[in-house]
């Protein structure tokens, strides 16, 4: 069984290795790792279809597949909650003893007067502010002296009745209609009637004054307070046996989460299919100007890309949890030490990018998983045992439960979720550990590569060669252990 394990581990160095077959190794791995890649992300990020239509029963509950805004409906309740404020209107004190005191002043300019002219009519409207005619003065005028005092008493009374309610300016029309239901149901002549209606239709001035910028606050603060109709991950949109009315209906059809055609969701698929390609490119033009050794090793290649599946795969699962326990660190760790630090961290960051679009992570989390990437490949840059992985992962969890205290007291968050929250970012730490362990056994099994950790496993005195070589040559092992401390010494100086 060794020697088989051997030859199947010799076989796979020699094909990765050989130039003949290079170019289209890493173009087989490119179009594996997109294929991959997207039938990943289309199960996982593309939403569930729902074939219903309008007036049609639900035959299951229709679940919100992401964070869903009901705008139309959300809309509609501020126009609602806009229309039913009401206006704000500024008093105006002494209205109805200036309205009384025109009227006064006509009867006073009339009984004064011997003749009817157009400029005695317009000097009697500019000083009581109520446009009459000549014709209106001259009824006035041929009226008894009992009819012209119960006129002059009428308008007195009806005033009394319309301003014991307020007069808004923008109301003095029913104020107005008011007057004329007042003359209607009177026993007064017809004459005292028609007049008396048109001078106190004429004399109205309202004493409730719109103040248009009060008014606009108060609306607008009204809209503000009208909360967006929000619809979580999980949340039943439509329930079971209920009828799609035409506001669901376009909830849904907004929410892209209904069957519209092959088409509708063939645009979705060319959307991923070109993001999962433009990173493909981006990335391999990055290592190619920068890390070309990197970029010709079909090995390192694999375990970048296997490593990103793996990723991926790893924090679709645990953010059905929470976000908090994606292990991005198990990224950095496992790619530091297998490739080399400065790519685990380019890696950790189109990573990011990645889970950031298909997961719809919001900043806060976006810069959690940045930074524990980030202090994953700090940590673990130098270490040479593989049980210091361990301790670096402890300190990452640390980490990342303070970032996560930080965010929470940076956006004055401080909920009971906020220790759970941090707890997920201590438990985040271990499993980043134990998954770059087993990734490391596996990566070096596979490839057969020598490792830091390999190597100083293959220095013990338990092993072996080494036994046998202390044993057999003792004098060649010190030799040669003073050999290897000058040639680290010279390595660590470079």
């Amino acid at each position: 069984m060794k020697n088989t394990n051997q030859t199947i581990k010799e076989k796979i160095s020699s094909t990765f290795s050989n130039n003949k077959t290079r170019k289209r190794l890493r173009i087989s791995i490119g179009v594996v790792f997109f294929i991959v890649l997207f039938i990943l992300t289309f199960i996982s990020v593309l939403p569930k279809r729902y074939d219903v239509k309008l007036g049609q029963v639900a035959t299951d509950d229709i679940i919100a597949p992401r964070r869903i805004i009901d705008t139309k409906m959300t809309s509609l309740l501020r126009k609602q909650a806009e229309e039913q404020t009401p206006n704000v209107y500024d008093y105006v004190t002494g209205v109805y003893s200036k309205v009384l005191s025109n009227v006064d002043m006509l009867f006073d300019e009339v009984k004064n007067l011997d003749e009817i002219t157009d400029n005695s009519v317009n000097l009697i409207n500019i000083k009581t502010t109520i446009t009459l005619k000549k014709q209106d003065y001259n009824d006035i005028l041929n009226l008894s002296t009992d009819n012209r005092e119960l006129l002059h008493s009428s308008i007195k009374e009806v005033y009394s009745k319309i301003y014991k309610q307020e007069v808004k300016s923008e109301e003095l029309k029913i104020a107005k209609k008011a007057v004329s239901s007042f003359y209607e149901n009177s026993s007064y002549g017809e004459d005292i009637k028609r007049i008396g209606r048109k001078i106190a239709r004429k004399g109205l001035k309202p004493n409730m004054i719109l103040n248009k910028d009060a008014s606009d606050t108060a609306k607008q603060n009204a809209v503000n307070a009208v909360e967006d109709i929000v619809y979580e991950p999980g949340e039943v949109i439509v329930k079971k046996g209920d009828v799609i009315n035409s506001n669901q209906m376009d909830l849904l059809k907004s929410a892209a989460i209904i069957r519209e055609g092959f088409f509708y969701d063939l645009n979705s698929i060319e959307g991923l299919g070109l993001f999962i390609i433009m990173m493909i490119i981006i990335y391999m033009f990055y290592l190619k100007a920068f890390y070309n050794d990197t970029f010709n090793d079909s090995k390192m290649l694999v375990i970048i890309s296997g490593q990103f599946i793996l990723m991926v795969l790893i924090s679709h699962i645990t953010s059905l949890f929470n976000i908090y326990l994606i292990p991005i660190a198990f990224m950095g760790m496992t790619i530091c030490n297998v490739v080399n630090p400065r790519i685990a961290l380019q890696t950790n960051t189109f990573t990011v990018i990645y889970l950031a679009l298909t997961l719809g992570l919001d900043i806060d989390s976006v810069i959690y998983l940045i930074l524990s990437g980030f202090l994953s490949v700090v940590f673990t840059a130098k270490i040479k045992r593989r049980n210091d992985i361990f301790s670096s992962s402890i300190k990452i969890g640390f980490t990342n439960a303070i970032v996560i205290g930080f965010f929470a007291i940076y956006r004055n968050n401080i909920t009971p979720t906020l220790i759970t929250n941090m707890g997920y970012g201590l438990l985040n730490g271990v499993i980043s550990g134990m998954l770059t362990v087993a990734m490391l056994l596996t990566w070096e099994s596979i490839f057969n590569l020598t490792t830091p950790f390999k190597l100083l496993e293959l220095t013990s005195p338990s092993n072996y060669l080494i036994k046998k070589l202390i044993t057999d040559a003792p004098g060649t092992y010190h030799h040669s252990l003073q050999v290897a401390n000058l040639a680290q010494g010279a390595a660590e100086e470079i």
